[in-house]
């Protein structure tokens, strides 16, 4: 098939990154893809990729169009490539930090009444529940800049390396939780170094929370992915309209155990293998870190039982959802 996502801007983030990632599977697998943005190819991407904010041509007449955001409904149809399929990472009315925006976000959904991929059966079961429209799981993938260290101590010991990810600003993240569980942590006595990883610079704010001993600020995935395996725990915290949690599924899949929030899309990811705990509670979040830092075998279990469950993110698993979807989509 020839097909098309439309993007609204490609900014560097994990629901621009699976598209691509999506993009590649379906390359592999023999379809002619392309990717049309608002504004300059990303440096951190791979892809047939397309600026429509300046003068450009489409690369083909495509059989398929994929709207990724509320906003590319609008978008694709201005174009002239209505979208035949939308491809949910979070139903954004649902997203603190779209509730202002929440009448547009609702009748562009039901003004757009087509078919819907889904990264996470709670997405899905909202976007059924609210619109009534046909839904189909496509998760997310695992990134193969993710990956374990090739050598690895059974030692645990300080200083302990917590690694956490996301804008600070982003209401869905709620990153002040985990900031907060840092602090206790340190109160309980244990050597801890705060590696924050962020497409925006350290506010004031969050420095006056607690002032990280690393900040990388706008670095694209490769480093983040060498971040995460330098670190011992990645604390992730996030309101429960989180459509994935795709900083979980990276830190498993490099073998680096994670405390998070008990929300629906991370049961659905890690199946009962890492301790979450509530998502507003820092003082449980420390407590469930301390508890896996001065265990060592809990900790090195839990890493183990993690990376077994997230195995069906592989390339090789979503590749097989992908081309059932379309299939489905030729009946």
């Amino acid at each position: 098939m020839k097909i098309i996502y439309v993007l609204d801007r490609p900014t560097l983030g994990g629901g621009v990154k699976i598209v691509f990632l999506h993009a590649c599977i379906l390359q592999d697998l023999g379809h002619q893809v392309a990717i049309i943005g608002n504004g300059p190819a990303p440096k951190w991407i791979r892809g047939n990729y397309l600026d429509y904010s300046a003068s450009f041509t489409l690369p083909f007449n495509p059989d398929l169009v994929i709207a990724t955001f509320w906003t590319t409904f609008a978008i694709a149809k201005r174009l002239g490539i209505p979208a035949n399929v939308h491809f949910c990472q979070g139903y954004e009315a649902s997203y603190p930090d779209y509730y202002s925006q929440s009448g547009a976000i609702e009748h562009a959904y039901r003004t757009h009444p087509i078919d819907t991929w889904c990264v996470a059966p709670h997405v899905a079961q909202q976007v059924q529940d609210l619109y009534k429209r046909k839904v189909t799981l496509i998760p997310p993938v695992i990134d193969s800049n993710f990956r374990p260290k090739r050598f690895f101590s059974k030692r645990l010991q300080p200083p302990f390396w917590v690694v956490i990810l996301g804008i600070f600003e982003a209401k869905v993240r709620n990153l002040r939780v985990a900031l907060d569980a840092v602090r206790y942590l340190r109160k309980m006595g244990l050597d801890i170094r705060l590696r924050r990883i962020s497409t925006f610079p350290l506010s004031d704010e969050e420095r006056h929370i607690i002032e990280p001993d690393e900040y990388l600020f706008k670095v694209p995935p490769r480093i983040v992915a060498r971040a995460i395996r330098k670190s011992h725990l990645l604390l992730f915290t996030s309101h429960p309209s989180e459509g994935f949690g795709l900083p979980v599924l990276e830190a498993i899949a490099s073998k680096v155990p994670v405390i998070a929030s008990h929300i629906p899309s991370l049961e659905y990811m890690t199946q009962d293998t890492i301790p979450l705990v509530a998502p507003n509670d820092s003082q449980e979040m420390a407590d469930a870190a301390y508890q896996l830092l001065t265990n060592p075998e809990q900790y090195h279990r839990v890493k183990e039982d993690a990376h077994q469950a997230i195995q069906r993110f592989e390339p090789s698993e979503v590749a097989v959802l992908l081309e059932n979807a379309l299939t489905n989509l030729k009946r």
